[in-house]
């Protein structure tokens, strides 16, 4: 087996570890425990780590005490403390009576750090309530092993797992070398990453509190001819909120080393009146900033030829450099919308003129390109011009054509045919910006769409898009789970599956906070992004805990 495997592997068994670990400590009672304890943990750990992890599944800050203490509660009820703690039990595939006696001394705060990986090396540590304990049960149920005089321990039933208590923590880790790294670090004859001036500068960088830490080392990235790489360490943290998840990450290149992706760092950030443009009540909706930049920044990787170009130019009437990149040089938003019921889902693309952007101009050449082609070969126009208030022109297929469309199979539990009532291909020139959709209503609907009566005017989306950036994305979970219902055929379910999907919709119709991801890219190469995952702890607890029975 390749070394980088094995030692993927190796990697993969500590880390699964650690968190069964982390989580079964925490799971097994309430503890509010302010301040940052994963701290520790890392000024066991070289300086000169690839990548390092750093988990804290208690709160570490009075905001988190509710939010805890309800997520320990639920755990409890359910009984899903107990699944975690069987869990633990197994360690690299063998059941561990050892493991589960260390178990109960285990916190709620650890990390995992990744050395060299051709030597494969690596450590998982974990914080401990009374070392002496575990120590004594390493010393009466352990096996010893030694390297340059460290002495650790192997379980007899646990797997090649190394142990070795090392102040108030457990510290595992494939072989002796990768515990011995550590000593050297307590010893001081190597640097800590918690003195680390890179590392503190790159966790600085992203601010707030965080429960999940995750600094990785350009070291580790490897370099490429044409992508850029990072300088600095890249760092990502992740919080635990009343409400859900929310996960920001950095990264820092030099735009004068990037090469053609130089290009992504001029992109300018999405208009703030950008969601003017949609219509209310929109599933989600998922904005970029001048797309043409990043398809130049990917000519390299992706070339096109000249029998590409004549083949675009033969299908669709269109030059790849003339006419698409200059259509896409401003933003586009791709959004979904339920029907006027509430089910199903239709289409919203909007690709605005900003920047001077062309894509009316495209979009003209294509439909004279379609149209003539068709004409020539089926003796008919596909498409029939239709009269739009507030648009310069719009264009819809003909009846003939949307029959084709509106072609459904059969399916037992999904309204096949809800989701393709009223289906059609249908576009306006707008003020110089191209609005298409499949559904007419929907896209009369955005033509008349102003700021006032427009996506941005829901709390939810405008929250989601705040900011400066070139990447937006949002989505109304409870929306969501409403079309959802609304095109599953739930009479027609079992029992049991009838009872699961109902039981999930309802844990996310009852959701009033978006999923929402934004990035952000700055020109002297900082790329900022936030993912917020909304969530309901206590219902997805109990949800869990009710499949866990099953």
């Amino acid at each position: 087996m390749p070394r980088s495997r094995r030692f993927r592997q190796a990697l993969l068994s500590g880390g699964a570890l650690t968190l069964a670990a982390l989580s079964l400590a925490g799971f097994a009672g309430y503890k509010a425990i302010f301040g940052r304890t994963a701290e520790g943990a890392l000024a066991l750990i070289p300086a000169d780590a690839k990548a390092i992890f750093l988990i804290d599944l208690a709160p570490v800050d009075p905001s988190q005490a509710m939010v805890f203490r309800q997520i320990d509660g639920s755990l409890d009820e359910t009984g899903l403390s107990k699944v975690i703690n069987d869990g633990f039990m197994t360690i690299n595939g063998n059941r561990s009576s050892t493991g589960a006696k260390i178990s109960t001394y285990l916190r709620r705060s650890g990390a995992l750090a990744l050395f060299d990986e051709d030597k494969n090396q690596g450590v998982a540590i974990v914080g401990l309530s009374d070392p002496k304990a575990v120590q004594a049960i390493l010393e009466k149920e352990g096996k010893p092993q030694f390297w340059k005089g460290l002495r650790y321990w192997t379980l007899p039933d646990g797997g090649k797992a190394g142990l070795r208590v090392q102040g108030d923590w457990l510290v595992l880790a494939p072989d002796g070398p990768s515990l011995f790294r550590l000593r050297r670090v307590e010893e001081g004859r190597d640097a800590s990453a918690a003195n680390d001036p890179a590392i503190r500068e790159a966790r600085a960088s992203l601010g707030g509190i965080s429960n999940l830490e995750i600094l990785v080392s350009p070291g580790l990235i490897p370099a490429t001819k044409t992508a850029p790489k990072p300088v600095g360490w890249v760092v990502c943290a992740g919080t635990v909120r009343d409400h859900g998840f929310a996960f920001r990450t950095q990264a820092h290149f030099d735009p004068a080393q990037a090469g053609e992706f130089a290009e992504i760092f001029k992109m300018s950030p999405l208009k703030p009146q950008l969601l003017s443009q949609l219509p209310i009540g929109a599933y989600g909706a998922v904005s970029f900033a001048q797309v043409g930049r990043s398809i130049e920044a990917a000519r390299k990787e992706i070339p096109m030829t000249e029998d590409d170009r004549r083949g675009m130019m033969k299908s669709i009437g269109i030059d790849f450099d003339k006419d698409l990149l200059p259509a896409l040089r401003g933003d586009s938003t791709l959004a979904a919308y339920p029907d006027a019921e509430g089910g199903g889902v239709d289409g919203l693309l909007v690709i605005d003129d900003s920047h001077g952007a062309t894509p009316g101009a495209a979009v003209r050449k294509f439909r004279e390109h379609v149209s003539a082609t068709v004409q020539r070969e089926e003796g008919k126009s596909p498409f029939v011009a239709v009269k739009v208030e507030g648009a310069e022109e719009a264009w819809r297929l003909i009846p003939e054509f949307e029959k084709e469309m509106r072609q459904a199979g059969s399916d037992e539990v999904i309204d096949t045919q809800r989701l393709v009532k009223d289906k059609t291909a249908i576009w306006a020139i707008v003020d110089g910006r191209i609005i298409a959709s499949t559904n007419e209503s929907l896209l009369r609907r955005a033509v008349a769409s102003t700021s006032s009566t427009g996506l941005g005017s829901e709390e939810l989306f405008a929250s989601a898009f705040s900011g400066s950036n070139q990447y937006a994305f949002a989505a109304d979970p409870s929306r969501i789970a409403s079309g959802i219902r609304k095109t599953m055929k739930m009479d027609k379910m079992s029992g049991d599956d009838r009872k699961t999907a109902d039981s999930m919709l309802k844990i996310f119709e009852g959701l009033k906070d978006p999923l929402a991801i934004k990035a952000a890219i700055s020109p002297d190469g900082t790329i900022t992004s936030e993912i917020i995952v909304p969530m309901d702890w206590a219902k997805m607890i109990n949800f869990a805990g009710e499949m866990a029975k099953e």
